[in-house]
């Protein structure tokens, strides 16, 4: 297993036409602490949502343990903003 928790690469999400992400690429390494910040309607939402497999990629893929999310499920958790969840 490698040392990178979560990678995305060039990860797409669109909502109908409008990118709400584009061409994203990161790795988060083992043993890291991260913020994600921007203003409203930047893509952090969507981007754990496309890491959550809530979202489907229009293109590019993620990562989790370096592995596909369905075969880790067990090892990953989301804990939203609001008890009801944005399906959207």
């Amino acid at each position: 297993m490698s040392n990178t928790i979560i990678e995305a690469h060039n990860l797409t999400v669109l909502y109908g036409r409008k990118p709400a992400l584009w061409n994203i690429d990161f790795e988060l390494p083992d043993k890291q602490v991260i913020g994600i910040m921007g203003p409203n309607g930047s893509g952090k939402s969507t981007l754990l949502k496309a890491i959550m497999g809530v979202v489907e990629p229009t293109s590019g893929f993620t990562k989790v343990y370096d592995d596909e999310l369905n075969n880790v499920r067990d090892k990953v958790s989301y804990v939203p903003q609001r008890q009801d969840i944005d399906w959207d």
